[in-house]
């Protein structure tokens, strides 16, 4: 288990949001009350996606990275950074999808 901090730039709601990693899962911990507790979890495709495998069992980098710009487009009061933030995650999945051809 590792605990990841790239998400902590500053301000009180990230101050109080842990997340945590284990191999392709992810928890998220939130700080109430002066103590951590589990919030929700992400699972990510840990295995090679086939019409034999029965589907998916998790995310994509892919889905989650259009979620992201999809949130970051529909607020109501798009701050200036926000076109650069979409053309930078607009630009990752592109690369994704370079990686997978």
């Amino acid at each position: 288990m590792r605990e990841i901090k790239i998400h902590r730039t500053g301000g009180k709601l990230n101050e109080n949001l842990r997340l945590e990693a284990d191999g392709d899962k992810y928890t998220v911990m939130v700080k109430a009350h002066g103590s951590w507790g589990p919030k929700f979890k992400l699972e990510f495709q840990t295995k090679e996606f086939s019409d034999e495998t029965g589907g998916p069992d998790g995310l994509s980098d892919e889905v989650l990275l259009a979620i992201l710009i999809d949130r970051v487009i529909s607020r109501k009061n798009t701050k200036p950074a926000d076109e650069i933030v979409i053309v930078k995650l607009e630009e990752a999945l592109f690369w994704l999808s370079k990686r997978n051809n």
